[in-house]
């Protein structure tokens, strides 16, 4: 019984992450828990115009440029990267004007959408960034790219929920779950192995997680959810103390 409601616990797991086949969708955050995250908060927001408006429709290098502007935050793009970033519009229906809080996920929801995921080079002033294609002939690309993974604490990975671009990595306690079944059972709903990954780490019951901020920050969360109902199922179902009075021998 124990087994099956482990396994249900799970399955509610997988067919949650199922929905993940598209791209995240950003919940707006609170500009103090922007503050508190990997970056710092942008110095102004961004204004971005819908496409064909002007000189022609913007393009994502158009984009970026703003955003390294308003963040302070610079990028190492390869060649590939620059020519696709020049040759992409933003595919922006109407003019947006981003708040400061929000120019992180919007721009980066933008970026993964259109095939980028981002990696850190250096966390301190000048701020260094990479860009990546997801959507590269050259695997080799996306693969630098999870070996780039900042590593964060888990009782911070929430943060990142804000970051669907950038690629983490963290180490989530699944206990009382055994990490090797809830691995195999997620194994499914990973979409790009060089991006995404779960695997067992150090004891029967931790999991390293890897991938872009928000479907980390996602995973974690339902794992953590998957541990709760199965920690909740054991402490209903745990066996009565036996009874004081079966405890004392039999009077003869």
């Amino acid at each position: 019984m124990q087994t099956t409601k482990t396994v249900f616990a799970l399955l509610l797991v997988s067919c949650a992450l199922a929905q993940e086949s598209r791209p995240p969708q950003v919940q707006p955050r609170s500009a103090e828990t922007q503050r508190s995250s990997h970056f710092p908060m942008p110095r102004s927001g961004l204004s971005l115009n819908r496409d064909g408006e002007g000189d022609g429709s913007q393009t994502l290098a158009g984009m970026l440029a703003e955003f390294c502007r308003v963040t302070g935050q610079n990028f190492s793009v390869s060649e590939a990267a620059r020519q696709m970033l020049q040759a992409t519009a933003t595919g922006l229906v109407q003019p947006v004007d981003v708040p400061p809080a929000q120019v992180y996920p919007f721009v980066e929801a933008l970026l993964i959408d259109r095939g980028f995921v981002i990696t850190e080079l250096r966390a301190q002033e000048p701020r260094l960034l990479a860009l990546h294609l997801t959507r590269s002939n050259d695997p080799s690309d996306r693969s630098r790219a999870r070996e780039r993974c900042v590593l964060v604490p888990a009782e911070r990975i929430a943060e990142y929920a804000d970051h669907p671009a950038l690629m983490v990595r963290t180490v989530i306690d699944v206990s009382p779950l055994d990490a090797r079944l809830v691995a195999n059972t997620l194994r499914g709903v990973i979409r790009d192995s060089e991006l995404q990954n779960i695997l067992p780490i150090g004891g029967v019951t931790s999991l390293l997680v890897e991938g872009p901020g928000a479907w980390v920050a996602s995973v974690a969360e339902m794992l953590r959810d998957a541990a709760e109902i199965e920690r909740e199922w054991l402490e209903k179902n745990k066996p009565a103390p036996e009874d004081a009075r079966s405890a004392v021998p039999e009077q003869r």
